[in-house]
């Protein structure tokens, strides 16, 4: 399922699934599961003496089920730790017969998700055998804040046979958490607990990772721009558009590797490499960075076509740390932003790289220039191409964007 908007889970609302359905939900906005609201596919998963990991005393997932006074184990581990999509299982049959494990949820934010009431996964408890497990919890999110609770526990056995007969707890489940900004769980609590009983199920499995950071970083353009995923090749004449400037993000959320040379740090105009001396700067090494490249190559074929001449405007939505824009620079940094997915130049010919400011342009026509805004985040680029095509590295604060 995807929804093209922000989603609201208000106090006393619920989103949940069918039994043994697993929810897949996909919002393009932010994620707000308000206090009293919830996400709740808890009791969703096997039933008692189902799933893989059932066994005659609590069911496991992520952590084992307690084993009972009568030599049984409980149920045993399965599943992704880093991509949990399975099922919670059942215990040994309960009274009742009816008493599930933790379902399943994966859970795409493009925003931020707000948990200040619950995401939950647990197992339910279990009145007269032993406890289900816990089930799974996949969540994908720009950033993660709240104070909320996000939890796939175990459930607990909590009949009056517990401790004569080895009713046991359920195993904890499994939770995989992806943020592209660094987490900080303040008062969030997120726990996969085991179920109490004869003997408690163990913990299950709890995972933080960084996801990948799937959008352009650029947030307004005026003018002829294309952005794009990442090309196969930016070498001369292999991506060209007589109209328009590609622009696409090589790398995100990069702690640099050593320091980075840039040539631009200072806002203002640059028409000339003389504007350009003092301006220079260095990155320092560890800085952690996204690097976003402009790329204008034209169709040029005879001596009579005409110039492309375009002046774009870029709005990125962190701050810009440095600009790249001369041959040298862009060769020695190609290896350390640039993406893996694209063929740089690597000639020892490859002077037509960057901007033609100054002396570098035809007598008889303006020369490119390029702004930095006072913002930091917005650049205007003016770039004229006939047989040479014109690049540009900007690279920006790879977290900027994360702040309150």
């Amino acid at each position: 399922m995807e929804l093209d908007a922000n989603l609201l889970i208000e106090t006393n609302g619920w989103l949940s699934h069918p039994v043994t359905n697993a929810l897949n939900l996909k919002v393009t906005g932010d994620v707000t599961v308000e206090a009293g609201g919830y996400i709740a596919v808890g009791a969703r998963g096997y039933a008692a003496q189902e799933g893989p990991g059932w066994s005659f005393s609590g069911g496991g997932y992520g952590g084992r089920g307690g084993g009972d006074g009568f030599g049984n184990p409980g149920g045993g581990t399965y599943g992704s730790l880093t991509e949990p999509v399975d099922f919670g299982s059942g215990g040994i049959r309960d009274t009742s017969r009816r008493v599930r494990a933790g379902g399943a949820l994966r859970l795409w934010v493009g925003g931020e998700l707000r948990v200040n009431g619950k995401i939950v996964a647990d197992g339910q408890p279990a009145a007269g055998g032993g406890g289900p497990s816990g089930g799974s919890l996949w969540l994908t999110a720009r950033k993660l804040t709240g104070v909320g609770l996000i939890s796939a526990d175990g459930g607990s056995a909590t009949g009056l046979m517990r401790g004569n007969y080895g009713e046991s707890g359920g195993g904890g489940g499994r939770i995989a958490i992806y943020t592209t900004c660094p987490i900080n769980l303040g008062s969030l609590v997120v726990r996969v607990n085991g179920g109490t009983g004869f003997e408690a199920g163990r913990v299950g499995s709890i995972y933080y990772g960084v996801q990948k950071y799937d959008r352009l970083g650029l947030i307004a353009s005026e003018g002829a721009v294309a952005p794009i995923a990442p090309p196969a090749s930016v070498e001369l004449n292999r991506l060209t558009n007589n109209l328009a400037m590609f622009f696409f993000t090589e790398s995100t959320n990069l702690a640099l590797p050593t320091s980075l040379a840039v040539e631009i740090t200072v806002p203002g105009r640059y028409d000339s490499f003389a504007s350009l001396t003092n301006s220079r700067g260095t990155i320092p090494k560890s800085t952690p960075v996204s690097s976003h490249f402009v790329h204008l190559d034209t169709s040029y074929v005879l001596d009579a076509d005409p110039d492309t001449m375009l002046t774009n405007r870029l709005t990125f939505d962190s701050p810009i740390l440095g600009i790249i824009l001369t041959p040298s620079l862009l060769n020695a940094s190609d290896l350390i932003l640039g993406s893996p997915e694209t063929v740089y130049p690597t000639s020892d010919d490859n002077y037509w790289r960057g901007l033609e400011m100054d002396d570098n342009a035809d007598a008889d026509a303006d020369a490119d220039w390029i702004t930095l805004g006072q913002d930091r985040k917005t650049i205007t680029i003016s770039s004229r191409v006939r047989e040479w095509a014109d690049q540009v590295r900007i690279i920006t604060s790879a977290y900027g964007e994360c702040q309150d």
